[in-house]
């Protein structure tokens, strides 16, 4: 609670609110119905999905190929932006201040600066690791000798390492340029809302200036890995094409064929809808970088209202982008929906897949497909002699 000092202060420097712009300081009907109702069920779907995938994966030990553990800690940082985001930055918000949009919980710096650095760390992490499995299938498919040679579980772990640790310090460089310290405005409202809460608070740049230099960290950032990104799929896809070509002339099996394809199709789906979430944003970035710097005459203070209120069309995209991950998997590949059924009928008591009795033809083709779960290790060895058959 400000003392009397702070708050005469605060209140010399008071903005009034005027009836005709006051809706764009509280929140909409819109706001509360994606607040009350279209929030929580992302969150759950989302803690619902993410969990069962990690479950999965301490289930089932022939999952836990190098791919596959990039994957489960891509899943915990989708947890952690979607927790942090949901619950202290939109759910308790309102929860606190249900008037006034985006009256923030958070009483200290300290706290602004953990929590804003928590939920920027679940977003760059995910596309370190987003990058990380597209480096690994490229170095798979386009690479498969090199690729052999410098696989390995203790490759991996240092790899998942690296990306924690650089999205951690893309996290809290762009904390302290945007939301590390506690700041507080006073309001003076209409007459007919003057039981509105007069202090709003909110975190904002440990200096104001920072705030130019802090946002073009994200926005490099996400071009630079959409580029390398889009690169590496395109390679892989050419890859594949030019090998489904070899393998059609040569009257190769066609469950191999198949297979490439899925590989294929994971890649496109995965990316496009990754990047697809994330433009919103992105966008959202770049329009609040332009009103910063070059502020246009008249719309600065219009902007700044409508700052307040939550941008929905670039958020819940990023929320979403969260849950879908585990759902494009099982979509797609056979073995993580033979994995998912044997992980939740507690029938996987040792390393191997047990074969079912009362269903035997859905535990032998189970079987058949725990072969295939070590497809990091078992493809690229097969893509490595055939290249050499083929030389």
């Amino acid at each position: 609670m400000a003392d009397n000092s702070s708050l005469d202060e605060c209140l010399a420097d008071a903005k009034n609110i005027s009836l005709l712009n006051i809706s764009l300081w509280l929140y909409s009907p819109k706001d509360i119905i994606v607040i009350t109702i279209v929030i929580p069920i992302i969150l759950c779907l989302g803690v619902i999905n993410n969990s069962a995938f990690l479950f999965v994966m301490f289930r089932v030990p022939t999952m836990r190929s190098a791919t596959n553990i990039c994957l489960a800690h891509l899943a915990v940082a989708d947890l952690l932006y979607l927790t942090v985001t949901s619950i202290v930055f939109i759910i308790l918000t309102y929860a606190t201040s249900p008037s006034v949009a985006n009256n923030v919980i958070l009483s200290s710096s300290a706290k602004c600066f953990t929590f804003g650095s928590l939920r920027l760390t679940g977003y760059f992490v995910s596309i370190a690791l987003l990058t990380t499995v597209s480096l690994e299938r490229y170095l798979a498919v386009c690479h498969p000798g090199k690729h052999l040679k410098i696989r390995g579980r203790r490759r991996t772990n240092t790899m998942v390492a690296i990306c924690w640790v650089v999205g951690l310090m893309f996290a809290c460089s762009l904390t302290l340029s945007t939301s590390a310290v506690m700041k507080t405005r006073c309001f003076i409202w209409p007459e007919v809302y003057r039981n509105f809460p007069t202090l709003f608070s909110y975190c904002g740049p440990v200096v104001d200036v920072a705030g130019i230099f802090g946002p073009p960290l994200s926005l490099v950032a996400w071009f630079t890995t959409m580029i390398a990104n889009v690169f590496m799929y395109i390679r892989i896809i050419y890859a594949l094409n030019k090998r489904r070509s070899a393998t059609f002339m040569k009257g190769n099996d066609h469950q191999a064929k198949q297979s490439r394809n899925k590989v294929a199709q994971l890649l496109i789906v995965n990316g496009v809808v990754f990047f697809t979430c994330q433009t919103p944003s992105i966008v959202d970035h770049l329009v609040n970088y332009y009103h910063m710097i070059i502020p246009t005459y008249g719309s600065n203070e219009t902007y700044s209202q409508l700052a307040v209120n939550k941008a929905w069309f670039a958020e819940i995209p990023l929320l979403i982008n969260t849950i879908v991950n585990p759902l494009i998997y099982g979509a797609i590949h056979a073995q993580y929906r033979s994995a998912f059924i044997q992980a939740f009928r507690c029938n996987t008591g040792s390393s191997r897949l047990q074969f079912d009795k009362a269903n035997p033809a859905v535990s032998l083709q189970a079987m058949k497909r725990a072969r295939n779960f070590t497809d990091d290790e078992t493809n690229d060895t097969m893509l490595v002699k055939s290249n050499i058959t083929r030389l």
